[in-house]
């Protein structure tokens, strides 16, 4: 931020924000993707919510 000069600015406060709800919502855009067949077939494997989400969706929704 001194690179940029915005030390003791207001703005420096709301930029990291601004780009923490862009992260949320392309996570969001990238889980939407994901079909719901997986869910479905990690239900039917008796995994439960959770661990379908940690060991499925979050690999899944990783960029290479």
């Amino acid at each position: 931020m001194n690179d940029l000069r915005l030390v003791d600015t207001l703005f420096v406060l709301i930029l990291p924000y601004t780009f923490k709800a862009f992260a949320v919502f392309m996570l969001r855009q990238q889980m939407m993707n994901i079909p719901d067949a997986y869910l479905d077939a990690a239900a039917i494997d008796g995994a439960s919510l959770f661990r379908s989400f940690i060991t499925y969706f979050l690999p899944l929704s990783a960029t290479i």
